[in-house]
């Protein structure tokens, strides 16, 4: 047999081998690829499990954020519910101290007093403290005796007037004026800087 004869054999001969070589080469890289696959696929489902987790993170948070800033918002109208209503109801007390201490009885008035007396104790019962209600309870009736002695044309002098004010119904005023010191700086109302 000749050399070209011997070459035609080989070449015959090395088709199915480089086909075979090229299917070996072609069924590695299908596992590789496959590999590839799952391996992304883990990735894939490993980050969206990370951005889920960090998305609901963010929703809680967000939901704290927003709660904080309703209980903030909550004490500041409670504060300020609470100065308005206490200064209201120190302004009718003044006004039963005026209508009390005054040289003339007029009975206007004081009804006014009294029933500004009554819808400012009303108010302070919605805002509370306690504390503060109770003694504007004390308080609104010790306004309601000394109309009662002002206008059942009570002979006293200014002077006893003044004196009963100074001993039976200022301490009470007193200690209304530290209550509301207590409610308006209270650790419920003052608790956050924000206020």
């Amino acid at each position: 047999m000749d050399l070209s004869g011997v070459a035609a054999i080989l070449a015959l001969l090395g088709i199915p081998a480089s086909v075979l070589i090229a299917r070996w080469q072609m069924r590695s890289t299908l596992r590789q690829a496959e590999e590839a696959s799952r391996a992304a696929l883990v990735i894939a489902e490993s980050n969206y499990r990370n951005a889920l987790e960090v998305a609901e993170a963010n929703h809680r948070n967000a939901l704290e954020v927003v709660r904080e800033q309703a209980d903030v918002e909550r004490e500041r109208w409670l504060l300020e519910a609470r100065s308005t209503q206490y200064r209201l109801f120190q302004g009718a007390v003044a006004r039963c101290r005026r209508s009390y201490l005054a040289q003339e009885i007029d009975r206007e008035e004081w009804g006014d007093a009294l029933h500004e007396l009554h819808e400012a104790l009303y108010a302070i019962g919605q805002v509370g403290p306690e504390e503060v209600y109770g003694i504007a309870i004390r308080l609104k009736g010790m306004c309601g005796t000394m109309a009662d002695m002002r206008l059942s044309l009570d002979p006293d002098s200014p002077d006893s007037r003044a004196r009963y004010w100074e001993d039976a119904v200022r301490p009470y005023r007193v200690e209304l004026n530290q209550a509301i010191s207590r409610a308006l700086n209270s650790s419920e109302l003052r608790g956050n800087r924000d206020l």
